[in-house]
């Protein structure tokens, strides 16, 4: 059986210490796949990744954070005697304090230029016209961001899980071996 490590959790304003039961540590399992399989965990540079997919990706954590909570019961949220954080209580904390406050800003902003296509950008394609809107950059540096404290967020999950972190779990490919990526 695994024995469940005291894991220190710093993400944004949430700082604190858990200790993970068994069904803590499945549904941070769960969560860390679910987050780090995400687009958010990659850079938006100016030429690649779309806002509106890590918009998208960042409001399905919602749902998913939800569905992963309701699946494994209070268990993962029960109040701990010894004041140490349940994994519920991060979860809906990152939920609340860390993501919420960018879709808040964002969504509503890219949903604004987002309608002005059909008039003002006839013939542009939604990339292009994502692309030129005029608070792009600035959106792009908040979800770099905020990037950051989902990496935080992840790397918690994977500890609590007892499973490596992400950084762990990439390797990268050497030059000429198969499946390398090709410079043309």
């Amino acid at each position: 059986m695994f024995e469940a490590k005291i894991t220190e959790v710093a993400i944004g304003q949430i700082r604190g210490l858990v200790k993970p039961s068994d069904k803590e540590r499945q549904a941070a399992f769960d969560l860390f796949i679910e987050l780090a399989s995400r687009t958010t965990t990659t850079p938006l540079t100016p030429t690649s990744g779309l806002i509106r997919e890590a918009l998208n990706s960042l409001y399905a954590m919602f749902a998913i954070t939800r569905e992963v909570l309701r699946t494994h019961g209070c268990d993962v949220a029960n109040s701990r005697h010894d004041g140490n954080l349940t994994l519920a209580a991060i979860a809906l904390r990152v939920l609340n304090e860390v993501i919420r406050p960018s879709l808040s800003t964002w969504h509503p902003e890219l949903s604004s230029w987002e309608e002005k296509r059909a008039t003002e950008g006839a013939g542009t394609t939604s990339v292009e016209w994502e692309r030129a809107w005029p608070q792009a950059a600035e959106c792009r540096a908040d979800l770099n961001a905020l990037r950051a404290q989902i990496r935080a967020y992840i790397d918690s999950l994977a500890q609590i899980a007892g499973t490596p972190s992400l950084t762990d779990l990439v390797v990268p490919v050497p030059a000429g071996a198969p499946g390398a990526p090709v410079v043309l």
